[in-house]
């Protein structure tokens, strides 16, 4: 005699489950809605043009306020704080000048730059009090980069500052 599947008793098989669904479905008929799209009352406005590229940039922020050195385990940390000219800048950073090779006096030199508002779709930030325009960076360098490197320099719209190992 052939095996039979194990079943527990009262329950029905799948095919037999979705069957009944079908067949409860099918009294409901071919009523179907109609949906009409509708066009909008107010003429969308036309998408603003991009600025051009080349005006999309980072920029300098216009002061240095500080520069921290910290030492970690693999090389050490710089931390500087700058002005932006206005407000709502955002995305600081640091970015190496000469390709991150020490200047002839041995400093490692960076550029501070910032992202304006106009970069983000915002309009020009107002000039603000200097707490409003504060921004900050971290830069980690490795221990291969710090050797043998004097200090730190870095570069603002309005001068620089620097700080010794």
């Amino acid at each position: 005699m052939p095996a039979r599947p194990l079943r527990r008793p009262g329950a029905r098989p799948l095919a037999a489950a979705f069957m009944a669904v079908a067949a409860g479905l099918a009294g409901c008929g071919n009523d179907y809605v109609r949906i009409e799209a509708l066009s909008p009352s107010v003429e969308p406005e036309p998408a603003p043009k991009p600025a051009p590229r080349e005006a999309l940039t980072l920029k300098p922020v216009e002061a240095i306020e500080l520069i921290e050195l910290g030492v970690t385990r693999d090389g050490a940390l710089i931390h500087a704080v700058g002005l932006a000219p206005t407000t709502r800048w955002f995305a600081a950073t640091l970015r190496p000048r000469g390709g991150g090779a020490p200047a002839p006096d041995g400093f490692l030199e960076f550029d501070f730059l910032a992202a304006p508002p106009e970069l983000n779709g915002g309009a020009p930030g107002a000039r603000g009090l200097p707490a409003q325009r504060r921004l900050q960076a971290a830069l980690p360098l490795s221990e291969q980069t710090v050797r043998g490197a004097a200090g730190v320099r870095v570069f603002a719209a309005q001068g620089a500052a620097a700080a010794r190992f």
